[in-house]
C-alpha cells in the first residue's frame, strides 16, 4: 500500500506516490524535472506519478466585480449608527404591530378601532417606502451610469489586453534583452489597468522563468534570479506578483524533484542557492526544507531495518515502537475571504482535539486519553495534504477519513506503510 503526497503548486496540482526510495535517488540526470513551461517531466523509472495542469485564462481578472442588485429594502437599510438612520425600520416594525392588533379588535369586538389601527399601520408601513423612493429612483440611476461605465471601461480594457497578451504569449520563446526592451516599452506606452493583465502576465512570467532555468547549469542560480528579475520588469509586475512567481518557481523546483526522486545532495545545494537569490521568504524555504528531510529521512527504512521510537503510552508486552508523534485531529471549514475579482468561498483546516499517533508492528494507535486501534488491514488508502501536513487516513467501516495535523505526516504515512506490509503474527503474540 503506497502512499501519496498532494501538492499544489504554481503551475496546478501534482500527486505522486512514495514507495521504498533508493539510498541516493536516480543520480542527477539533465534539468530539474520540470518541463519548458513548469509541468512536471517525468525522468525517473519506478513508481507512480501523476500531475495535473491548471490552465490560466489570458483576460482573467479584467472583468470589474458587478454589484448585486438592490432591492426595495436594501435601500432602506440603516447606514451608519444613529437611531435616525434607523427610524424606516422601526416605522415599518411599528406599523406591522398595529395592522395585526387592528385585525384582531376587529376579528373579536367588531370595533372601529381596528380599522383605525390597521390605517395607521398601513401608514407607518408604507411611508418609509415611499419618502424613500426618489432615494432608490437616484441609486438605481446611479447603478445604471456606473454599468454603462463598466461595460466601456471593460471593452476597453479587452481591446488593450488582447494586444498585450498576445506579446505576453510570445514572451517565453523570445526573452532576450532587445525583446524584453521592446515589450517594456509597449506597455508603458499604454494605459492597461494592472489588476486588467496581472493574472496573465504572472503566467507569462513563470513559464519564462522555467525556460531561464533549464540553463541553470551555466548560469548558476544568481543568473538565473536576475534574468526571471528582468522579465518581471518588462511585463510589470508589482513587487507583491513578483515576489509569488519567484516562490512558485522555487517551489517547484523543489516538488518536482521530490516527486522524480531526484533530490541528490548536489541539487539540493543548487536549490538552497537558487531560493537564496530568488529572495524567497526563509518561513517558505524553511518549509520546503522540511520536507526533503522527511523524504531523505526515509531512505533505508524498509521491512527489514525497521525504525525504533519512544511511546508517549503504554503497549502490550513485548510490543515495540516503531513511530510516535503528536498532533491534531482537524476538520474542514469554510468561510468567505474577499479578493479583488468578490467574495470566494475557501476552505481551511481547524483543529478539533490534540492526539497521539503510535506506530507499532501490529497496529496504529490514535488519541490521548482515549485510545482508538487500528488495524492494518483496515487502512484502505492514506494521503498526505503538503500544503498543511495533514494526513488522511481512510479506515473501513468509517464514513469519514481521519483527518490529522502533524510536523512530520510524510514520515507518519511511510512508517505506517512500511509496518502494514510486515507479516502477521500468531494471535496473541505482538
Amino acid at each position: 500500500m503506497a502512499f501519496y503526497i498532494r501538492r499544489s503548486l504554481g503551475t496546478g496540482p501534482i500527486r505522486f506516490a512514495v514507495e521504498e526510495r533508493s539510498e541516493s535517488g536516480l543520480g542527477t540526470g539533465q534539468g530539474f524535472s520540470t518541463g519548458p513551461d513548469g509541468e512536471f517531466l517525468r525522468i525517473g523509472a519506478a513508481g507512480l506519478y501523476l500531475s495535473e495542469e491548471r490552465p490560466v485564462d489570458p483576460l482573467a481578472g479584467i472583468a470589474d466585480q458587478v454589484p448585486e442588485k438592490g432591492s426595495v429594502l436594501s435601500y432602506l437599510k440603516p447606514e451608519g449608527e444613529s437611531l435616525r438612520t434607523f427610524l424606516p425600520l422601526i416605522s415599518m416594525g411599528l406599523g406591522v404591530v398595529l395592522i395585526v392588533l387592528g385585525i384582531g379588535v376587529v376579528v373579536r369586538n367588531q370595533d372601529a378601532i381596528g380599522y383605525v389601527e390597521i390605517a395607521v399601520g398601513l401608514i407607518m408601513l408604507i411611508g418609509p417606502v415611499a419618502f424613500s423612493y426618489n432615494r432608490i429612483r437616484a441609486a438605481r440611476a446611479r447603478e445604471r451610469a456606473e454599468r454603462a461605465e463598466r461595460e466601456a471601461r471593460q471593452a476597453r480594457n479587452r481591446e488593450l489586453v488582447g494586444e498585450f497578451a498576445s506579446q505576453l504569449e510570445t514572451l517565453p520563446d523570445h526573452h532576450d534583452p532587445k525583446a524584453l526592451e521592446r515589450l517594456k516599452r509597449d506597455r508603458e506606452g499604454r494605459e492597461i489597468p494592472y489588476e486588467a493583465v496581472s493574472a496573465y502576465a504572472r503566467h507569462a512570467t513563470t513559464r519564462t522563468a522555467f525556460r531561464i532555468l533549464a540553463r541553470i547549469d551555466e548560469m548558476g542560480p544568481e543568473g538565473v534570479a536576475r534574468e526571471i528579475e528582468t522579465v518581471s520588469d518588462a511585463v510589470g509586475l508589482n513587487d507583491e506578483d513578483g515576489a509569488q512567481v519567484r516562490t512558485e518557481v522555487y517551489q517547484t523546483v523543489v516538488w518536482h524533484l521530490l516527486a522524480d526522486d531526484r533530490m541528490t545532495d548536489e541539487r539540493k545545494q543548487q536549490v538552497e542557492e537558487l531560493g537564496r537569490a530568488l529572495r524567497v521568504e526563509e518561513l517558505v524555504i524553511e518549509r520546503e526544507r522540511s520536507a526533503i528531510e522527511d523524504l531523505e529521512s526515509l531512505r533505508g527504512i524498509s521491512g527489514a531495518n525497521l525504525p525504533s521510537a519512544d511511546t508517549p503510552i503504554p503497549l502490550r508486552f513485548q510490543e515495540e515502537c516503531l513511530h510516535a508523534t503528536s498532533g491534531s485531529f482537524v476538520k474542514r471549514v469554510f468561510e468567505k475571504v474577499k479578493t479583488p475579482e468578490g467574495k470566494v468561498r475557501r476552505a481551511r483546516w481547524a483543529p478539533t482535539k490534540e492526539t497521539h499517533v503510535v506506530t507499532t508492528a501490529k497496529r496504529l494507535i490514535l488519541g490521548m486519553k482515549s485510545e482508538t486501534v487500528i488495524q492494518f488491514p483496515e487502512i484502505f488508502g492514506m494521503e498526505v495534504d503538503g500544503d498543511e501536513g495533514v494526513l488522511e487516513l481512510t479506515v473501513r467501516d468509517r464514513k469519514q477519513p481521519y483527518f490529522i495535523a502533524l510536523p512530520d505526516p510524510i514520515r507518519t504515512a511511510r512508517v505506517i506503510d512500511i509496518a502494514s506490509t510486515l507479516p502477521a503474527k500468531p494471535k496473541g503474540l505482538i
